[in-house]
């Protein structure tokens, strides 16, 4: 009698091995599986192409238009930030539904515009909130400060949401120290299911 042990392998998950002594054969099985890819979509209006009806909460030196005040990443339409000197300023997403555990990977374009290095600059954030709206979670992305000749730059943030999580928010948060010229955001997409 023939036995067979897998050392080493890159079968489906579920697969199993096993040697047939009667027809002589090594018998390789694993039930019927999908396999999960990455999944990526669109935050509701993350690429402002609706001009800002899908619920885009704007602070103070943001907008979100077409023309050419808008610099665009794709399609017609983004979110800019121009016209005052802050510390801070928040392009907050509608709250949509979330659970614990859920890993959420966001990412978007930022185009610092004409401001030298340092003077403007903007990144993304994650915000899990319980059902009351109460702040579990805030996860920040990386800064984006510079951006020659009109170079877009990737802000990404990711990680997993905390105990009573229920909602989710995506947050854009935009500062100037000095200068006024614009900024702009586009193309804001998430792995989250819900």
């Amino acid at each position: 009698k023939c036995t067979v042990e897998v050392l080493e392998s890159t079968l489906p998950p579920g697969a199993f091995v096993r040697v047939d002594n009667v027809t002589k054969e090594v018998v390789v099985k694993w039930a019927a599986y999908t396999e999960e890819v990455a999944f990526i979509s669109t935050v509701p209006g993350g690429d402002f192409e609706d001009g800002g009806t899908e619920g885009w909460s704007l602070g103070p030196g943001w907008s979100i238009g077409t023309g050419a005040d808008y610099d665009a990443k794709t399609g017609a339409y983004s979110a800019r930030f121009a016209g005052v000197k802050t510390k801070g300023s928040d392009a907050v997403s509608p709250r949509l539904p979330a659970k614990v555990n859920d890993y959420i990977r966001v990412t978007t374009q930022v185009q610092q515009g004409a401001s030298a290095e340092g003077n403007a600059g903007a990144r993304v954030s994650l915000i899990y909130r319980n059902l009351e709206g109460r702040e579990l979670l805030r996860l920040w992305g990386n800064l984006v400060t510079s951006g020659s000749k009109g170079a877009w730059k990737e802000s990404t943030v990711e990680g997993s949401a905390p105990a009573d999580t229920a909602t989710v928010e995506v947050v854009i948060s935009a500062y100037r120290n000095r200068e006024n010229f614009a900024l702009w955001v586009d193309a804001v997409v998430w792995t989250h299911k819900y």
